[in-house]
């Protein structure tokens, strides 16, 4: 009997019928709560919505290929089934696990680096996915202890775009990107869990404690150059 069941971003191996494909395995309701394949109701009676699009949604719930989501009338989808299945997994981990591997924070300027703090687990008490924040829709969002907020971008196919991270920078939001694109097909549903949580690449997007570091160490080169020119022209006095 072939396995058919949908790894945590709806890949599914199942070769005997279309070959390898994806699938849309996650709906809202009628209040943007996330709904899983898994306990919606069969068929246009599932009442859901595609989180990406909002077109009402099929349960397809059949015998020879993975249960998923279909999007009902002429359209076959709005092609976001892949990243928007990671976002509500990725949410739900993050939910129970309650923490994250963040990447060392480090100040660049001119060649010259200075590491302003280690890479660390960051604790946090809430999580919001998909919910639009100021003119952008981020990935998810960390609510932590003290109330900031940390938003985490989940790369399945595409890097965050340019647009997203500019207007992320400048409102000065803390972010980062995790890529977990090396595990997009992967069964091995606790290399994914560690990945997302720790293992797989990360790196900030925007991160205001860098920024202000980077600007007192670019004073500090220029302050440094300054005394080297002033040294240089005694000398030559």
């Amino acid at each position: 009997m072939e396995d058919f069941s949908p790894n945590p971003f709806g890949f599914v191996e199942h070769a005997a019928f279309a070959g390898f494909g994806v699938d849309l395995v996650w709906g809202l309701d009628h209040e943007d709560n996330p709904v899983h394949i898994s306990a919606a109701r069969r068929g246009g009676a599932c009442g859901l919505i595609c989180p990406a699009c909002r077109v009402r949604l099929i349960a397809r719930k059949g015998t020879k290929k993975a249960a998923h989501f279909a999007h009902q009338g002429a359209n076959s989808g709005c092609g976001s089934g892949r990243e928007t299945n990671a976002h509500f997994w990725a949410k739900q981990l993050l939910v129970e696990r309650k923490r994250i591997w963040t990447p060392v924070v480090t100040a660049v300027v001119d060649g010259t680096s200075r590491e302003e703090s280690k890479a660390r687990w960051m604790t946090f008490r809430d999580v919001r996915s998909e919910r639009r924040l100021e003119g952008i829709v981020p990935d998810i969002v960390l609510i932590l202890g003290d109330g900031r907020e940390l938003i985490v971008e989940v790369c399945v196919t595409h890097p965050c775009g340019e647009e997203k991270i500019a207007l992320i920078q400048s409102r000065g939001w803390p972010a980062i990107e995790i890529n977990l694109r090396r595990l997009r097909t992967s069964q091995d549903i606790e290399a994914i869990e560690r990945g997302l949580l720790r293992e797989a690449p990360r790196a900030w997007l925007c991160n205001p404690r860098r920024d202000r570091a980077e600007e007192a160490l670019r004073a500090e080169l220029a302050a440094e150059a300054a005394k080297r020119q002033a040294a240089a022209q005694r000398r030559a006095a």
